[in-house]
């Protein structure tokens, strides 16, 4: 569906209950153009979420971070999904001086990043900005003493968290907790040389940490894709 790519990063996601496709772009710009279909070309520019029906229809045009804002075409935009223009992405930041990966989906999160000497490093999927039906959040802890930050979605990251003295910081969004369709896992890593926490959910995630030592420990939810190219 996606026809060509200018250093873009974006995720496509295809409902099989509504058959709907949408195309969300994060940076750079996308030229798409349904398969078998009379429809042009669309492009889909950073900040902005397309939806097409199984015929190559466009049924809406949004931004990504402005939920009710949607455009419809006709009605059958109703049938997109739950919060479907209300995710963001999850972003990777490393820092070489700590050794350490810091996840996070929110401005707040950036700021203190870039502040902190962190280095960006890719988008790891795509969680939900506010809460939607079945999801819970994400939430993002610290411990001064490892100087390390754990971003957890489940009971036993909030556990392993707070038993090792780390501190409740903020949510950083909302995933969920099973496999739904067109999402994958978030996959947590953790390398006892360094007491470093990394979430990831791409391929490359797993080969750094698989490379630098980290050992997998469990599922902390599961989120949309991003696809790099």
């Amino acid at each position: 569906m996606v026809n060509s790519v200018r250093g873009t990063i974006f995720s496509v996601r295809y409902d099989e209950k509504s058959r709907i496709t949408t195309v969300t772009t994060e940076e750079g710009t996308v030229s798409s153009s349904p398969i078998n279909s009379p429809e042009a070309a669309v492009m889909v520019t950073a900040g902005q979420s397309v939806q097409f029906d199984a015929n190559g229809h466009v049924l809406s045009r949004s931004p990504i971070n402005s939920p009710g804002k949607t455009v419809p075409s006709n009605s059958a935009n109703a049938a997109s999904g739950s919060g479907s223009t209300d995710r963001v992405p999850l972003k990777q930041y490393f820092s070489d001086a700590r050794h350490e990966y810091y996840s996070t989906a929110t401005k707040q999160g950036e700021q203190a990043a870039v502040g902190g000497g962190y280095k960006y490093v890719r988008i790891e999927g795509y969680v939900f900005r506010t809460q939607q039906p079945g999801t819970v959040p994400l939430k993002l802890y610290y411990s001064p003493a490892r100087q390390d930050n754990f971003t957890t979605g489940t009971e036993q990251g909030e556990q392993a968290a707070l038993g090792n003295g780390y501190k409740y910081v903020m949510d950083e969004g909302y995933l969920y907790p099973t496999e739904r369709p067109g999402t994958v896992p978030l996959k947590l890593y953790y390398n006892p040389a360094t007491h470093d926490n990394f979430t990831t959910a791409t391929t490359e995630g797993d080969r750094d940490a698989l490379a630098n030592g980290y050992k997998f420990a469990w599922i902390e939810g599961y989120l949309f894709p991003a696809y790099r190219r």
